[in-house]
């Protein structure tokens, strides 16, 4: 197994939504990158500082990785962690993360087992 791509889709306050590529590189520890405006990959941001509140709506990754888990941090507090398998764009059941962020947060996700 290898790094990963996939997306994160969003919605903001108001009911704008954003759907950003992510990028885990499949190492214990590393931080997931991030990109609106393209691919996501080795050289993209590795947080998102949030405009308004918002919640994380959907997580797709392309292919499974070796690291399990990710955690996800709302101004590097561990809000939440997810069981990569769950998410793979080939489960057509993914649970809905759901998780609310506040405006002007900071949002990361790691890579942890």
């Amino acid at each position: 197994m290898a790094a990963a791509n996939g997306t994160m889709s969003m919605v903001f306050a108001g009911g704008v939504r954003r759907t950003y590529s992510i990028y885990l590189d499949d190492m214990a520890g590393n931080p997931v990158r991030y990109s609106l405006d393209a691919k996501a990959g080795a050289a993209s941001p590795d947080n998102i500082v949030l405009p308004l509140p918002s919640a994380i709506i959907d997580i797709t990754i392309e292919a499974a990785t070796a690291k399990t888990t990710t955690t996800i941090k709302d101004n590097d507090v561990p809000v939440s962690v997810i069981l990569n398998a769950n998410f793979l764009s080939t489960v057509t059941n993914r649970p809905v993360p759901g998780i609310v962020l506040g405006a002007n947060h900071k949002l990361t996700m790691f890579q942890v087992t």
